[in-house]
């Protein structure tokens, strides 16, 4: 039975042993932690090259099309239903063509203003 019975000091080793060796476990953790931001560093970097070859660095905004210019209403809906699109289309086409804006700005406009100005509202008579 003396195999199953362990000698105190030996135990005291172990530990001993043990705690030494956990820093040493703690140094690819710590690796890691640098790698980390230095492969987001190359990777960011990565993206930011390829979009300035691909002419990112010269960004001109769409201008919006002519209020005016007739655009053709279509409607996946059938029915009534796209009947009463079409319609609603049309007629906020004039009226961003009275307003002189584009009908998407015409509908912001209306839906971030509390109080619509006199000239939406003649717009949309």
């Amino acid at each position: 039975m003396s195999g199953t019975r362990h000698d105190p000091a030996e135990v005291d080793l172990d530990v001993e042993a043990g705690s030494a060796k956990r820093p040493v476990a703690t140094r690819p953790a710590a690796a890691r932690w640098i790698a980390l931001p230095i492969v987001a560093l190359a990777l960011v970097s990565g993206v930011l090259w390829v979009q300035l070859a691909h002419g990112g660095g010269s960004f001109e905004p769409l201008r919006p099309p002519d209020p005016c210019a007739k655009l053709e209403a279509t409607s996946r809906a059938t029915g009534i239903e796209g009947l009463t699109e079409r319609l609603v289309l049309h007629g906020v086409q004039d009226a961003a063509c009275r307003v002189g804006v584009s009908r998407e700005q015409l509908v912001l406009d209306l839906a971030d203003s509390g109080d619509p100005t006199d000239a939406q509202v003649d717009a949309l008579r």
